[in-house]
């Protein structure tokens, strides 16, 4: 299977929900920075803190959970024919007993979804 046919079937995979993978989405080429991302998102009962680093054209991202739980994870985004994606993969400092967002990197991988904001 040629690269191409690969990328397009993990992309059509990523429009079904989140996908987990042992190797990362993003390349050299399809890595973008969005400042705008970089802030604070509230959603009912979790909030989502995004820290920027337009350097490394990653975001450090915090998710506070319900029960003072929280899930620290490493974001980049991708842009692939003018569609977003988010890359997640658990922080190097993430702690092991922390929020329902690690409990999706037991094995730590990374987690791609469609961008919406």
């Amino acid at each position: 299977m040629t690269m191409r046919k690969s990328v397009t079937l993990l992309f059509i995979l990523c429009l079904a929900g989140c996908v987990p993978s042992l190797h990362r989405l993003y390349t050299a080429e399809t890595l973008v920075y969005d400042p705008a991302i970089a802030r604070t998102w509230q959603h009912e009962e979790e909030r989502w803190e995004f820290a920027g680093d337009p350097n490394e054209k990653s975001y450090e991202l915090t998710i506070f959970e319900k029960e003072g739980r929280s899930s620290k994870l490493i974001a980049h985004l991708i842009e692939v024919d003018g569609k977003r994606f988010f890359d997640f993969y658990p922080s190097d400092d993430a702690e092991l007993e922390g929020g329902e967002w690690l409990k999706f990197h037991v094995i730590p991988v990374h987690l791609f979804f469609k961008e919406y904001l």
